[in-house]
C-alpha cells in the first residue's frame, strides 16, 4: 500500500467519525428539541389561560401553574394537569383518582382545550360555593336548633321551679291551716 492510499483512508476514517458525530448530535438536538416543543406547547397554553387564571381567587385550590419537568405539566388542581403525548402534538387533560389515571380530553387544539378547563374549572367553583351555601345553612339550622333547646330547657326549668313553688305554698298552707284549726280546738 502506498502512503497517499493511506492518508486517504485515514482521511476517510476522520471524515466518518466527523460525520457520524455530526449525525449524533442533532439526534439529540432533535430530542432535546423534542423536549422543548412539549413545554413550549404548554406555555401556549398558559398563556391562553392567563385571563381566566387572572380570575381566579383560591389559588390555593386552582394553582394553574406549568412544571417544566421531564415530562412537562400543566397543572389545573391537585389531581388534574394537561400534558402532551408522546410525540409532543396533542393536549391530554389527566386527572388521577383513586381508581388510576383518567383522561378526561385530548386534542391537538388549544383553544379546545383552554375552553375545557374553563368550563372544568367554572363547574368546581360553582359545586364549592353549593357546598359553603350548603354548610352555611346547616350551620344556621344547628344554631336554630340550639336555640329551641335551650328555649325548651329554659321553660322546663321554669315550671319546674313554679311547681316546685307551688308545692311548696301548698305545704306551708297546709300545716298553717293543721295549726290553727288543732291549736283553737
Amino acid at each position: 500500500m502506498s502512503v497517499p492510499e493511506q492518508e486517504k483512508k485515514t482521511r476517510s476514517l476522520e471524515g466518518a467519525i466527523k460525520q457520524i458525530r455530526s449525525s449524533v448530535a442533532d439526534r439529540d438536538d432533535a430530542v432535546s428539541d423534542l423536549a422543548d416543543l412539549a413545554l413550549t406547547r404548554l406555555r401556549v397554553l398558559e398563556d391562553e389561560l392567563r385571563p381566566v387564571t387572572a380570575q381566579i381567587q383560591d389559588r390555593d385550590r386552582f394553582p394553574m401553574a406549568l412544571q417544566p419537568a421531564d415530562p412537562p405539566r400543566f397543572w389545573i388542581d391537585i389531581t388534574t394537569h394537561v400534558a402532551m403525548n408522546r410525540d409532543h402534538r396533542i393536549y391530554r387533560i389527566l386527572k388521577d383518582t383513586g381508581l388510576g389515571r383518567i383522561v378526561l380530553l385530548e386534542s391537538d387544539k388549544v383553544d379546545k382545550v383552554a375552553d375545557e378547563i374553563t368550563e372544568m374549572v367554572a363547574r368546581r367553583i360553582i359545586e364549592f360555593e353549593k357546598t359553603k351555601e350548603s354548610d352555611l345553612l346547616l350551620t344556621k339550622l344547628g344554631a336554630r336548633t340550639e336555640l329551641q333547646k335551650r328555649e325548651r330547657r329554659r321553660v322546663a326549668l321554669r315550671s319546674a321551679f313554679a311547681g316546685l313553688l307551688i308545692g311548696l305554698l301548698a305545704g306551708a298552707g297546709g300545716l298553717f291551716a293543721y295549726a290553727w284549726f288543732f291549736y283553737q280546738g
